[in-house]
């Protein structure tokens, strides 16, 4: 997902222990009120992540979840870790009536993204060094369809199989996946791991811990007085370069956009947000949409889902209870439910 966001503490005399790392092609943050173990429990989201990546990655084909897409074999048994992501996936397939669908791989192949996003960008910039997307600045250009007009929504049966595809056994972590089937669980991972990572490093250490992977934010345990400052900005940057900011004391937050995660192709733009009912990026009003949620994992998978509804999308956070920022085509910002909070 294509999630920025920053943060700070509110106060000098108590402000968290912070470190920060790069890991699966993204920036890892750590936020700690418990100073004294800062050290081993950045490492220990560090080691998560890479046991996320063993497990879980589409751009390596020795992960996990690549060697069970390419068993044509069923069922398999698969890692408690693994077992659990696929769960997630199918929970925010279920919840969303089907927009996030983790069988959606071939999908995203067929549309450009088919290696680790650094390495597109690198290949998008040698060829179109003044494209857009080849710069980290923000464009005052409208950011709206990346798809040329000729690519109408077809049929999309033969990319995305569906859920039906994907059957889970909590019999000795069994699954049962239809072969041909490519899955990408991009929609659910990562903010599901910043979720495990917080919370792993309270039980551990004890008290708070704000854990941001590639943007995806996730509290746990105790916050600073005033809580967390979170900045949230359709691109990376600072608190002093954020849209605006939040104070959080608990839940998650995450941002899925549009503006990022962008590359050329020979029928025109496109970017990662796919919409299964096509098969191809999702034709949304919106360029990004950011969500607060009780969890990271509840906040992601709404916060896609929102761009895949479009004019939809509103009315469907509004009916979740979920606070939102939508940040249309044209840069129009609309809020629902009590964002502020």
């Amino acid at each position: 997902m294509n999630h920025q966001a920053t943060f700070s503490s509110t106060k000098e005399a108590s402000k968290p222990a912070y470190g920060s790392f790069k890991a699966i092609g993204t920036s890892v943050e750590v936020l700690l009120t418990e100073t004294s173990s800062a050290q081993y429990a950045i490492e220990l989201v560090r080691e998560q992540i890479e046991e996320l990546d063993e497990t879980a990655s589409r751009f390596r084909y020795d992960s996990e979840l690549m060697k069970l897409c390419s068993i044509n074999a069923s069922p398999s048994i698969v890692s408690p870790l693994l077992y659990e992501l696929l769960t997630v996936a199918i929970r925010g397939c279920e919840i969303t009536g089907g927009a996030l669908d983790p069988t959606v791989g071939r999908a995203l192949i067929q549309s450009g993204y088919d290696r680790d996003f650094s390495l597109i960008r690198d290949l998008n910039n040698q060829c179109h060094p003044n494209h857009p997307s080849a710069n980290s600045g923000k464009s005052g250009k409208r950011i709206g369809n990346f798809l040329n007009s000729d690519r109408s929504r077809t049929s999309s049966e033969n990319l995305v199989p569906g859920i039906a595809a994907l059957t889970l056994s909590s019999r000795a972590n069994l699954v049962y996946l239809t072969p041909g089937t490519l899955l990408d669980l991009g929609a659910t991972a990562k903010a599901y791991a910043a979720d495990r990572a917080s919370k792993a490093i309270v039980d551990r250490f004890g008290g708070g811990a704000l854990v941001s992977i590639g943007g995806d934010i996730s509290i746990s345990g105790e916050t600073p007085p005033g809580g967390f400052i979170v900045g949230v900005a359709e691109r990376s940057g600072d608190v002093k370069g954020a849209d605006e900011s939040l104070a959080m004391t608990s839940g998650g937050l995450a941002t899925s956009g549009t503006l990022a995660r962008r590359w050329d192709t020979a029928q025109g733009e496109a970017h990662h947000i796919i919409d299964p009912s096509t098969g191809k990026p999702a034709l949304s009003p919106y360029r990004t949409v950011s969500v607060l949620a009780g969890n990271c994992t509840d906040a992601n998978i709404a916060s896609t889902a929102a761009l895949i509804f479009g004019d939809k999308a509103q009315s469907w956070l509004q009916e979740s209870g979920l606070s939102a920022r939508l940040v249309d085509n044209f840069g129009q910002v609309t809020y629902v439910n009590d964002w502020s909070r």
